[in-house]
């Protein structure tokens, strides 16, 4: 049996319809619509779809598209059992053939989730473009995993993965950011799929807003930049302080760091990655990372110092090189 089809709708037109007839017609007969709070104009469309059996499940407001997808994983879950799960947009952007091919890559891969990649040339809308380029390099960076398209709707997930992706705290379309990085803390096989890339109109039906929208997909790497930032501002007054104390530079590295260290740690913990991983499984590699890294450093300065060098400015030289 194919999967589920889940499709967020917000605001749609006549053409999901029409959309629809023909995924049924290729056989998928499981399709659930979250009305996430449309115009009442739009009520007529989605009595349609309940006309063509499908399911349709209401928002009485607009929440956004990850409130949408977690109340669509959220009934499957309960509702169809073991039959996984292809998210879909609902502006047509997805061609079926597409969707079809992602069904089967599930049904040869099913522990595994299935990314539609698109190809992003000259003919993409500008926005988009430049969207996908900078999410796409924020992700790297944040995860050391490289993916072609951090932005697609069209996803195959296997049931099993749906508990973890509704623990997601975001609503909007931050919420697919959020599930790719999910899948790497857990270590879930990502698997990217070509598929076409479709804009219709310039993407004028899109309603993602490329600042405000944006902003929120980086707010996790903009979370991690402003606590490093912060901890590296108190390890430096800390080791001014403890070195025109003490003149001594390796008393006044270690004891400035491992303050600063552990202001890093569980801000960085519970604030920017939001883990719930124990402390015994992340405290010893976090020191050791800490070592290694507070040693480099040290070795720098010392080195710059040995060139006449004036240890304030070393010591800002060699830091902001060790953020980096």
């Amino acid at each position: 049996m194919k999967p589920v089809v889940l499709i967020p709708a917000y605001n749609p037109d006549s053409q999901l319809i029409d959309y629809l007839k023909k995924l049924q017609s290729c056989g998928f007969n499981n399709i659930v619509i979250v009305n996430d709070g449309s115009k009442t104009t739009c009520n007529k469309i989605f009595t349609s779809l309940k006309n063509l059996h499908c399911t349709v499940l209401d928002h009485t407001k607009n929440l956004g598209k990850g409130a949408a997808l977690k109340t669509g994983f959220s009934y499957i879950q309960k509702n169809h059992s073991n039959l996984g799960v292809i998210t879909a947009d609902a502006d047509g952007q997805h061609a079926i053939v597409d969707i079809q091919a992602i069904a089967k890559k599930l049904q040869q891969n099913p522990h595994s989730i299935i990314i539609g990649s698109r190809k992003f040339d000259n003919h993409t809308p500008k926005r988009s473009r430049i969207g996908n380029i900078l999410t796409k390099h924020c992700f790297a960076i944040i995860t050391g995993t490289k993916l072609d398209d951090t932005q697609s709707g069209l996803r195959a997930i296997p049931q099993e993965f749906l508990d973890e992706f509704l623990k997601l705290k975001a609503t909007g379309y931050e919420f697919e950011f959020d599930m790719l990085i999910k899948c790497i803390k857990k270590k879930f096989t990502l698997i990217q799929h070509p598929i076409k890339t479709i804009y219709i109109n310039n993407n004028a039906s899109s309603h993602f807003r490329p600042v405000i929208d944006s902003m929120k997909i980086y707010f996790v790497l903009l979370r991690f930049l402003v606590v490093g930032l912060s901890s590296a501002a108190l390890d430096y007054v800390l080791f001014i302080v403890i070195f025109l104390l003490s003149k001594n530079l390796l008393c006044s590295m270690l004891t400035a760091r491992s303050i600063s260290m552990l202001f890093n740690y569980f801000v960085v913990k519970k604030h920017v990655f939001h883990s719930t991983l124990k402390h015994e499984k992340t405290f010893l590699k976090y020191v050791i990372l800490v070592l290694l890294s507070g040693s480099a450093a040290y070795l720098i300065i010392r080195l710059l110092i040995s060139w006449h060098i004036q240890i304030i400015i070393a010591k800002i030289f060699t830091e902001i090189l060790m953020f980096l």
